[in-house]
């Protein structure tokens, strides 16, 4: 419905929140067999964001209330995963007591910076 009205639904690739709005698009084919797709994500390295500080997951806990407590939405779930290297959004979940890194999104300068003190 939002497409719809103009509005872009929260969680897809073009909304600022979604993990694939910056990859950018490519076009598989031409002519009217051509595809549209997003490109593939790189992951980046924990080191590439900044820490504002740790917590532990609770007995219980879900990547999108962890998102909501921590980074105020929801949709944000995958920075959290991003900062800890967890591929697997499950892992989010548990185990209770599993320390979290909860930090800025990624940014190029952050790696770069701890790349020149390495």
């Amino acid at each position: 419905m939002d497409q719809l009205l103009g509005g872009t639904p929260a969680g897809s690739p073009t909304d600022p929140t979604s993990r694939y709005h910056d990859v950018g698009t490519s076009i598989f084919g031409d002519g009217l067999d051509a595809v549209t797709y997003y490109r593939r994500r790189l992951i980046p390295e924990p080191r590439a964001h900044t820490l504002l500080y740790q917590t532990r997951i609770a007995d219980g806990d879900r990547r999108d209330n962890l998102a909501q407590r921590h980074l105020n939405s929801p949709y944000l779930w995958w920075i959290l995963a991003d900062a800890n290297a967890i591929r697997d959004a499950s892992e989010l979940e548990g185990p209770a007591g599993q320390a979290l890194r909860i930090t800025t999104p990624a940014t190029p300068e952050a790696t770069d910076s701890d790349d020149e003190h390495a």
